[in-house]
């Protein structure tokens, strides 16, 4: 479009067989409604709804709206027919729009598209409802008398309009805009979307909209990433058809004989398109809880369970709390990876082991790659990262080690009082040098008590060590 213009030197309902006007051009009225200059197609006559979509400054395509009709709503200001130009209102209010005769339109009804090429109606069609557009004056009460009605619009549209949709229909070609929502009276929030190869009815398929005419579909699986959806009915490729995004949903795809417990977190699984409860670390579903254990919904139908779900996603965040205190043969998750306690700010964080490491262990460490890092024993003259070992975090092994927050596990019985200052940050180095030092005077008892002390509740916030302090000792 080639926007709003301050000054028309044409009426609005002037036809004219030569441009005038870039095609797109808005104006507004001194009421504040808005037209937009189009060029027309035959049998346009006042009050027709059309839709329309803007192709260059010179032209457009037209269609007169009908049952099915997509994309941008107008209405003719005047009889713009082909091979002509002229204004159609998209926005305020109008009595001059062409209504069912004889169908009585009620004041503050829904408008929708009807057989009646360019004519709406208040009879609910499925899918063929206008967006942004409501009568205000019924049918045959217009000054214009029958044929007529009023309405008020706001850049109405019929891109993503959805009455009540069949949501287990599966269509051979696009029916709605790809990405077109519907809610239903319960609530529950669906999405429009191209199907997929073996897709079943309550697979858990992951989602990518392309266009209006397409998405990227796959069923999920252990690994995946991307926002989730689950499928209404068997919608295979080339298909389309409702997939649920929000809401109570009593056919969700589950492991067969998991038996996945009403209450469970949701994870993704080896098995295409469902889900169970087995925790398996970076594979819980986000937004997601199960409701109705798997096998026990109506009919109880194996691989099909209740879950709750509210816009749910994989893949791309924490997914549970992992246990601390485990050591795992192998990496069971990314060496490196941080997790922090919202609740206390406490913060650890997984690495490789060492020998020898037992709880509690100060450690130095640098990550090398996801899969290890080079750990070692704190020792004097050490530099680098330091955390602290939640468990006997072994060589060959992996674990967590604490990096922030309040630790009362810390070893310090090895540790002479050179390392004492490199327990703690930088900031407070000087400030706990100081201190030793007026201690040491006082006496070596009360020292070796003050250091007992601090080390066993740490509390520090990723220390490290960046070098040598002469403390006494």
């Amino acid at each position: 479009m080639s926007g709003d213009k301050e000054l028309f030197g044409s009426l609005l309902t002037l036809v004219e067989t030569t441009r005038s006007e870039d095609v797109g051009t808005i104006r507004s009225d001194e009421f504040g409604n808005k037209y937009i200059y189009l060029q027309g197609i035959a049998s346009v006559a006042l009050g027709s709804v059309v839709t329309y979509k803007i192709t260059s400054l010179t032209a457009c395509t037209m269609v007169l709206a009908t049952t099915g009709s997509k994309g941008h709503i107008a209405v003719a200001m005047a009889a713009v027919v082909a091979s002509s130009y002229g204004w159609f209102q998209i926005e305020g209010w109008t009595e001059e729009v062409l209504a069912i005769s004889g169908g009585d339109a009620a004041v503050g009804g829904r408008v929708f598209l009807t057989s009646t090429a360019g004519s709406i109606d208040d009879v609910v069609n499925e899918g063929d409802e206008i967006i942004g557009m409501q009568f205000t004056v019924q049918e045959g009460e217009t000054t214009l008398g029958a044929g007529y009605a009023g309405v008020y619009m706001n850049a109405p549209r019929t891109l993503d309009g959805v009455a009540t949709p069949d949501l287990t229909q599966v269509d051979s070609a696009v029916l709605y805009a790809v990405g077109a929502r519907f809610t239903d009276e319960d609530g529950n929030v669906f999405v429009y979307l191209q199907g997929l190869a073996s897709t079943a009815e309550g697979d858990w398929v992951t989602y990518r909209i392309t266009s209006t005419a397409a998405a990227v579909t796959k069923r999920a699986v252990a690994g995946d990433q991307g926002n989730l959806a689950i499928a209404m009915a068997a919608i295979l490729a080339t298909k389309f058809g409702w997939y649920q995004i929000f809401g109570n949903n009593l056919r969700a795809g589950a492991i067969t004989g998991g038996d996945a417990a009403a209450g469970g977190a949701v994870f993704l699984t080896s098995t295409a398109g469902k889900m169970d409860d087995v925790e398996v670390a970076d594979d819980r579903v986000s937004g997601a809880v199960f409701s109705v254990q798997e096998g026990e919904l109506s009919g109880n139908p194996a691989a099909l369970a209740g879950a709750n779900i509210s816009y749910p996603f994989c893949g791309m965040g924490w997914p549970v709390r992992p246990v601390l205190s485990q050591i795992d043969d192998s990496a069971l998750y990314n060496v490196g990876r941080t997790f922090k306690d919202e609740t206390t700010g406490n913060e650890w964080i997984y690495l490789s082991g060492v020998s020898s490491c037992v709880e509690g262990s100060w450690l130095t460490y640098y990550i090398t790659s996801t899969a290890a890092s080079v750990t070692a024993l704190f020792a004097a003259n050490a530099i680098g990262l330091i955390a602290i070992a939640v468990g006997a975090l072994e060589n060959t092994k992996f674990g967590w080690a604490q990096i922030a927050g309040n630790n009362l596990r810390a070893k310090a019985a090895s540790l002479g009082m050179s390392a004492v200052a490199r327990w703690f940050g930088a900031a407070k180095i000087a400030a706990v040098g100081f201190v030793l030092y007026v201690l040491a005077i006082a006496g070596l008892g009360l020292v070796v008590f003050i250091r007992d002390f601090l080390a066993e509740n740490a509390d520090f916030a990723l220390p490290f060590v960046r070098q040598e302090l002469d403390v006494p000792s």
